[in-house]
């Protein structure tokens, strides 16, 4: 799936900035978490997923997944929403998440 800003309303965009804040402030202050990033590095890297998330619960019926640093909700199924620049880079993406398992 792909989205392009452009289509987010003000509230679109509202909500997005609030969840970023949220989350970026939350990862920024976990010593664990933020491996020595700058609080604007977190910002910048959180706002992907999150403005994949924020389309998601928007415009395709998802719902925000209420526990700590989880994604979204399809219905009641998490999900887990990984998000790249290009195309190029997916197998790099899927290599990395099935490393953590």
């Amino acid at each position: 799936m792909s989205f392009d800003l452009t289509s987010f309303t003000k509230e679109d965009r509202s909500f997005l900035k609030t969840r970023v804040d949220e989350e970026s402030g939350k990862i920024f202050s976990s010593k664990r978490s933020n491996d020595s990033r700058t609080l604007n590095q977190i910002w910048i890297a959180n706002a992907y997923g999150q403005a994949a998330e924020v389309h998601l619960i928007r415009h395709c019926g998802f719902t925000d997944n209420p526990a700590p640093y989880q994604d979204v909700l399809f219905n009641d199924t998490p999900v887990e929403v990984k998000v790249t620049k290009a195309a190029y880079y997916l197998s790099h993406v899927l290599e990395r998440m099935n490393a953590k398992k």
